[in-house]
């Protein structure tokens, strides 16, 4: 299953997003990807988007959370981890996966 955890200021890049999601919605890859968009400068009423998916405003996005998450979906598995953007953000996401890899049998391959 692929996970996309997007983190995005503004609205514009979002509506990409929504593009990707249309393109996976198809029954036969429905259970294969999920989307989970974090709008870090938008807001729910005026910024609402038609996307199917996990989406937040006005935050960025807790790794820990999300992490967490990953491990009860997929315990004792490797799971790759790709990232792309600033340094800062591939550093967190990093963290957390060194972090998960000693405290949980799911392994976080970086």
């Amino acid at each position: 299953k692929l996970y996309l955890i997007a983190t995005m200021r503004k609205r514009p890049y979002a509506c990409l997003m929504k593009a990707l999601q249309e393109v996976y919605a198809d029954k036969s890859v429905k259970d294969r990807f999920e989307l989970f968009l974090f709008l870090t400068q938008g807001n729910a009423d005026a910024d609402k988007l038609d996307i199917p998916g996990n989406i937040v405003y006005g935050e960025r996005p807790c790794f820990q959370k999300l992490f967490g998450g990953f491990v009860d979906d997929h315990p004792g598995e490797r799971l790759g981890v790709f990232t792309c953007g600033p340094r800062t953000f591939s550093s967190a996401i990093k963290v957390t996966c060194k972090l998960y890899n000693r405290v949980s049998p799911t392994k976080f391959v970086f």
